[in-house]
């Protein structure tokens, strides 16, 4: 089972089931005592309650806790992206309802500096420009102080997460609100089909969400609080947490449909594909 269930199962418990929970985490951890063991969970925040008990489940062995971070407002769009793709996210509305307590790294560092202490916790930032020979697959063992093996073998996007595009996701996002909920695979099916190999993309002018104007304003935000955690969790005295947008994807930005213009798209494309 991952992490991800057993942290659900213990944000969910009440106190009567919550030692049994860190009880269950512990026996699962302890049966892969042998190996180095690996959780990996694309979480934006857990509560300290969750992570109390990963903590409480572990006990004395050696842990390392990887957090990559990502800018506030690529993270406030991915996190959009993944409720309208979620199989158990029915009500995805708008950009605009994301909780932002989520975006603060400030709190969420200083969370798992309480719970876990500075000296298990690496923090890197997620971007592919600053990934160890630009894979973070790569970076992640360097990051836990292991070898990566030169036999690993890259998951494909057939095994690995799937970068829909934006047009993708805003007729999936009507599809999930005005179709019966259980329907949703159904839905992702009928418009892979529809769409083909248009269903998909990855790059920086099919993905984003927010206007320039918009991500200026998040990334200001939360400016202060970045250049906190830039100086004390980091090391850098400039206080410049993420780096500038290259040219090549400035203008990538600058070329994406406005919102009025992608809504009119997936509300037309939306009634060719569900036209019942």
């Amino acid at each position: 089972m991952p992490f991800s269930d057993y942290a659900r199962k213990i944000q969910a418990a009440p106190p009567e089931q919550y030692q049994a929970s860190i009880i269950e985490m512990r026996n699962a951890i302890a049966a892969r005592m042998q190996s180095n063991l690996i959780y990996s969970n694309e979480s934006h925040y857990w509560s300290r309650k969750v992570l109390k008990a990963y903590k409480a489940a572990v006990g004395t062995l050696p842990l390392t806790v990887v957090l990559y971070l990502r800018r506030q407002d690529e993270d406030l769009q991915a996190q959009y992206m993944q409720n309208v793709v979620d199989r158990d996210a029915r009500e995805s509305r708008s950009i605009r309802d994301i909780n932002k307590h989520t975006l603060n790294l400030l709190q969420l560092l200083s969370d798992y500096d309480e719970v876990f202490g500075r000296y298990n916790l690496v923090p890197r930032i997620y971007d592919k420009h600053g990934f160890y020979n630009g894979n973070i697959f790569e970076d992640f063992f360097l990051a836990t102080g292991l070898q990566f093996p030169e036999s690993a073998q890259y998951p494909g996007k057939s095994t690995s997460n799937i970068s829909r595009g934006r047009l993708y996701i805003e007729i999936l996002r009507l599809a999930n609100q005005r179709r019966k909920p259980n329907t949703h695979a159904d839905n992702m099916s009928r418009i892979d089909e529809y769409l083909g190999n248009n269903a998909f993309k990855s790059d920086g002018s099919d993905y984003s969400f927010l206007s320039r104007s918009e991500e200026n304003a998040i990334m200001e935000e939360y400016a202060a609080t970045n250049s906190e955690v830039a100086r004390k969790y980091f090391g850098l005295d400039d206080g410049i947490l993420f780096r500038d947008r290259s040219l090549a994807e400035n203008e990538k930005e600058m070329n994406c449909s406005d919102d009025a213009t992608m809504q009119a798209d997936a509300n037309r494309i939306y009634a060719l594909i569900f036209p019942d």
